[in-house]
């Protein structure tokens, strides 16, 4: 699908992956998630088509979406993971990905979490000298990868990357507890919790990693890290992927030119991957007029979409039972309790909508499901996967007696 044209309409009716948003809530019920397997496959073939380096592997990080469908349709396409917690590897495990296929983010695990990893033989990066103390006190001359920050970006917003990473001017102590512990840095990883849309903050992060990576003479593995962002408002520009590819490769092969060690260069699309492949469909309950515009109030809410909330993200909305009716200015809102439940700050073009019609919510394969919550005790929805043309129902929706199950009194 052309990113630029979210919607594909068929018969009047918008389709996924040639199945009507209509049938598929007929079918499974709303609100429901809707997964497209050829829109991840085509990011990872775009990627590997962009990105010449011989030696390229792709790392999927959990926390955009945990689906075991989506996970296993990534391990079959050849990508690794990362993992933030022991849930996350557990899940891994279940996709099929073996130990060596996760990359572990120690200095956000307990240390609980920290010796299940070990145990099983799962890679752990490691971005503070206290957690490599810890580590280290313990399995002395164990195997490690390090995790590097090039530093806050320009934007100058709140950021992990001087926390849950060493910058330069801490790289020395880390160096110090490595050696006085005997470990072997096998890799280095880049942490960044900026995502973009531009080569330039990639190269310095690889920058960053190259230093880190000198002082090490077995580091056979680094990982440039996420995510390549994707564009939040109408007048941003698409990251270049291509352009992207060929500054990467020329920057990496300079990198190792004198280095006749084969390095494995790892890079994190983040929401990348699966953003695009993801809708979310729910039907309109109700009518109402706020300042002479209609508001068409859903069976779901914003607690299934916490980027709105969270970071402003917006999402590109259209009527899915009638996409070529009059177009009218509409406002789409949720069924919670909250004033501010609303899927889209302004109104949104779209067909007139009706009560009964299906609203389909583009851009819902990252930080959705990941992160939704019950708010109203109204459970999560139901999960499908279109592959091939065929639509199968991959996680059930949640129920009432689901959630209270765990309450004890």
């Amino acid at each position: 699908m052309d990113r630029g044209r979210a919607f594909d309409v068929v018969n009047q009716r918008i389709v996924i992956g040639n199945i009507s948003a209509e049938n598929l809530v007929g079918k499974y019920g709303s609100p429901l998630f809707v997964y497209l397997a050829s829109a991840v496959r085509q990011r990872i073939n775009t990627i590997k088509d962009a990105i010449k380096y011989p030696r390229l592997q792709l790392s999927y990080a959990l926390r955009a979406n945990s689906s075991l469908a989506i996970l296993r349709l990534l391990y079959k396409e050849g990508t690794v993971v990362t993992a933030a917690s022991a849930g996350e590897v557990m899940t891994s495990f279940k996709a099929g990905f073996a130990p060596h296929q996760i990359l572990a983010i120690a200095d956000l695990l307990t240390d609980s979490e920290i010796e299940f990893c070990h145990d099983r033989n799962v890679r752990l990066s490691f971005g503070s000298v206290d957690a490599i103390v810890r580590f280290g006190s313990r399995h002395r001359g164990s195997e490690i990868s390090l995790r590097v920050s090039p530093g806050k970006a320009d934007s100058g917003e709140m950021a992990w990357n001087d926390v849950f990473g060493f910058v330069p001017e801490r790289m020395d102590a880390a160096a110090e507890a490595v050696s006085e512990y005997g470990l072997r840095v096998t890799g280095v990883h880049a942490s960044d919790s900026v995502e973009t849309t531009s080569s330039g903050r990639i190269i310095e992060r690889l920058d960053a990693v190259f230093s880190a990576a000198g002082r090490y003479p077995d580091v056979g593995y680094i990982n440039v890290g996420g995510g390549l962002g994707l564009p939040v408002s109408s007048g941003e520009e698409e990251l270049d992927i291509y352009h992207f590819g060929d500054v990467l490769t020329k920057r990496m092969q300079a990198g190792t030119g004198n280095d006749r060690r084969a390095v494995t260069l790892a890079v994190e699309p983040g929401r990348y991957l699966v953003s695009d492949a993801g809708y979310l469909l729910m039907r309109v309950i109700a009518i109402r007029m706020q300042d002479g515009v209609p508001v068409a109030v859903t069976d779901a809410s914003t607690h299934l979409l916490p980027d709105i909330r969270l970071h402003g993200r917006p999402y590109r909305l259209a009527n899915g039972s009638n996409p070529a009716g009059v177009e009218e200015p509409v406002l789409v809102a949720g069924c919670a309790t909250d004033s501010g439940d609303f899927f889209s700050r302004e109104p949104v073009i779209m067909g007139e909508v009706r009560v009964g019609d299906i609203i389909v919510v583009h851009s819902a394969g990252a930080y959705a499901m990941a992160l939704a919550g019950i708010f109203n005790m109204r459970p999560r929805p139901a999960e499908v996967l279109i592959e091939e043309g065929r639509d199968r129902l991959v996680r059930k929706r949640e129920s009432i007696d689901d959630i209270l199950r765990l309450q004890t009194w």
